[in-house]
């Protein structure tokens, strides 16, 4: 087997890139130098498949390579990308069983690498780093994932070729079966190590699960015999080997039928509600990690090519934009909008002008819910964030909303609370059309990390209704079971579920309580953050004012509308009309926004990759949405429409991920590292080392530390300046490049 382009096609065959396409792959041709797809944009393809005539004309014209895009556009797919020519590949193997292994697609890459490919049956995270060690002086990544808004090229790419299976019938595995996978990889990093080594602790291993219930009933051979909590007798339930946990017993949460999972994957579900993340962290603090040796000079031959690995690309990181306040023209947007919210201002004691924004743009969102959509099948459904200091008017829009929609029959349509990702399932079943408007919206971020068994669908259900709005939402096989066990049948689905969140907190608590993950994760992508203005009295404060009859017409226009499109199963959508002019703008806003995302890309900076990568999604959304305001019975998408709804995305992408830099750590010494950096920005970007060392409150030798990470990371520089006889060293904010 060899690598050299003399074996590779000349062009890519329309027929096969067709095949992959009924495949329900989003296929789309791809340069093959830099690993990106041959189009000015691509970020439509995250939404949804091309169409048949598109890859006709795409690789009519020769293209040399193609790629696929992952994530939800494509079934949920997920690459394993097995960098560093590959050389954990079979340690990795032999930790999954071959079952699991023997149903997945393998092929060999350009580097001696391999990529693993399968869909799962919940969306996949973004793009995740899931094993790292030191080559040379540099950390190199091992194995990273490529997921929700990424691709990856494939074959019959130059240097690609399939070892096993084939992309046109790409198998689903589970959720627990992605797990496996996952930990796998998780546990070959030789930085971390923490779930390898505690696989390890056989001791440790049968304390935790005598610890949440289990019986030890004795040993056979082998394997040692388990009984679940709760069952009596001498009934097995489970069984250990030393290596792998196998649970028999159907009844035995959190463990599904048939789990088959290492010591490090049952202490993620026991004690972290499957979070593995926060699993391996908390390891990490009990001692468990200490760097594993090596795995190289592994032989891969019979399996795929060996050939030397490139080095791999440094992340590097740069100094965030701090856009400021939310700029005055972003908070007018005519018509109904603009009514709302300044109903809003007038009735409120405190009152807020971003947040009164927000919460009017969540009310018209969610009276437009399965009317509407765009020329991308984009829809107007939004997750919106309004944060504010304590007792600064966040509780005035919620109130007004609530109030508004009672009064006009949309009660049923309201919600304040998320029971669970089960619960709120259940309420898009029953009203597929809401506005849930929650306080402390920071409780819930926290929550999705948690460990109660309630929470750990949340991310997903929100994933997954967000990415339904323009299509079909599959309900968990369990909730359809016992709607029928009780005599009602349920829908076995959900036709464009239309859900809009409206959730406030203070910006510190929000922050804080995420995690370098979770900005990875989709979910924070999605949102829109707005940061209210310090609280201020209303002089002006007016009590039962009736609402104005612009808002209360626009509602009774929106109901003949698409009349029962809030309930039916089957709404009949209308698409928004754009002219020549906003079409051409909106073509350049999207490759604004892609050089964004481009320029994360190039630096390895995952964070933003996958913020940036739902920038222009939110631009069109907003757009519809400021034409909606301006008429609910004529509106079209005009070059003003799209330049209101791109600033306020870019604005409010720029904001987040300040805030997220100056908040966000994941280890004691990251939140030293995010404090240094926090005070030199409150202080114009320079400051004295004395004034420095004396504001941050640390200890001489973490300061030091602090310092020399920041200098060596090039997010700071050193200098002095000589007064008199005396240097004074001061450190400033490196310069954005």
């Amino acid at each position: 087997m060899t690598n050299s382009r003399s074996d590779a096609p000349r062009g890519i065959p329309i027929q096969l890139a067709k095949n992959y396409l009924a495949s329900g792959l989003s296929v789309l041709p791809a340069v093959a130098l830099d690993k990106h797809p041959a189009l000015a944009s691509w970020r439509t393809y995250q939404e949804r498949l091309p169409t048949e005539k598109e890859v006709e004309a795409w690789f009519a014209n020769n293209h040399e390579a193609v790629c696929l895009v992952t994530g939800a556009a494509s079934g949920n797919l997920e690459c394993l990308d097995f960098d560093a020519g590959g050389e954990c590949f079979e340690p990795w193997t032999e930790a999954i069983s071959p079952e699991l292994f023997g149903r997945l697609v393998v092929e060999q890459t350009p580097s001696g690498g391999c990529h693993v490919v399968y869909r799962c049956q919940e969306p996949v995270d973004g793009n995740l780093k899931l094993a790292e060690g030191e080559r040379g002086k540099k950390r190199a990544t091992l194995i990273e994932t490529r997921g929700e808004g990424g691709l990856f090229l494939c074959a019959p790419s130059p240097g690609y070729h399939l070892v096993q299976g084939a992309f046109g019938s790409v198998p689903t595995i589970s959720a627990e079966e992605r797990r496996v996978l996952l930990d796998a990889a998780r546990a070959l990093s030789e930085v971390s190590g923490p779930g390898d080594a505690y696989n390890g602790d056989a001791a440790a291993f049968r304390g935790l699960l005598e610890r949440h219930g289990w019986r030890y009933l004795g040993k056979k051979g082998e394997n040692e015999s388990w009984q679940r909590p709760g069952k009596s007798g001498n009934g097995l339930s489970a069984t250990y080997n030393g290596v792998n946990f196998h649970v028999f017993s159907s009844n035995a949460d959190p463990f599904p039928p048939g789990f088959n999972g290492s010591p490090f994957t049952v202490y993620a579900l026991l004690e972290h509600g499957g979070d593995t993340t926060a699993a391996a962290k908390d390891l990490l603090a009990q001692g468990y990690g200490k760097a594993a040796d090596p795995c190289t000079g592994v032989d891969l031959s019979g399996i795929m090519a060996q050939v030397k690995a490139p080095k791999a690309a440094e992340p590097v990181e740069r100094e965030p934009e701090n856009p400021g306040q939310l700029p005055e023209r972003l908070l007018d947007v005519p018509g109904f909008v603009n009514d709302l919210k300044d109903y809003t201002l007038r009735t409120a004691k405190y009152p807020n002008r971003p947040l009164a924004l927000a919460g009017a743009l969540a009310m018209l969102s969610m009276l437009t819910g399965r009317k509407f959509r765009n020329a991308s099948d984009n829809r107007t459904n939004l997750y919106l964030l309004a944060l504010a200091p304590s007792s600064a008017g966040k509780d005035a829009p919620r109130r007004v909303n609530m109030s508004l929609a009672v009064q006009t029959g949309y009660g049923d349509h309201m919600g304040d609370a998320f029971a669970s990702g089960e619960g709120l399932e259940d309420a898009l079943t029953l009203t597929p059309c809401m506005l849930f408007q929650t306080d402390e919206i920071a409780f819930l971020f926290n929550s999705l990390k948690g460990t109660e068994s309630r929470f750990n669908t949340m991310n997903a259900v929100l994933l997954k209704a967000f990415t339904s709005a323009n299509g079909v939402y599959a309900r968990r096989r369990k909730a359809i079971q016992t709607g029928r066990n009780a005599g009602t049948p349920l829908p076995t689905s959900i036709r464009n579920p239309h859900l809009v969140l409206y959730g406030t907190a203070t910006p510190e608590k929000f922050y804080q309580s995420l995690n370098k993950d979770e900005l990875v994760n989709g979910l924070v992508g999605r949102c829109l953050v707005f940061e209210g203005e310090r609280r201020r009295m209303n002089d002006h404060l007016v009590v039962g004012e009736a609402f104005p009859d612009s808002v209360l017409n626009a509602i009774a226009a929106l109901r003949d509308i698409g009349r029962e499109n809030l309930l039916t199963g089957e709404p009949e959508v209308s698409e928004i009309p754009e002219t020549p002019e906003a079409r051409a703008l909106a073509a350049r806003l999207e490759a604004e926004a892609n050089k964004h995302y481009d320029d994360a890309y190039d630096r390895r900076q995952d964070a933003e990759m996958a913020i940036w990568g739902r920038a222009f999604e939110k631009a069109e959304k907003l757009a519809m949405l400021y034409a909606l305001s301006r008429s609910v019975t004529s509106p079209q998408l005009t070059p003003e429409a799209y330049r209101w709804g791109w600033d306020m995305a870019e604005f409010t992408t720029k904001r987040l991920l300040y805030m997220a830099d100056c908040y966000v750590y994941d280890s004691e010494f990251d939140k030293e590292l995010q404090k240094v950096l926090r005070i030199l920005r409150e202080n114009d970007g320079v400051m004295a080392h004395s004034r420095l060392l004396k504001k941050s409150h640390l200890d001489k030798d973490t300061f030091r530390k602090v310092v020399d990470t920041l200098l060596e990371s090039e997010r700071i520089v050193r200098g002095s300046e000589k007064t008199g006889q005396r240097a004074t060293v001061f450190y400033r904010l490196k310069e954005k490049t």
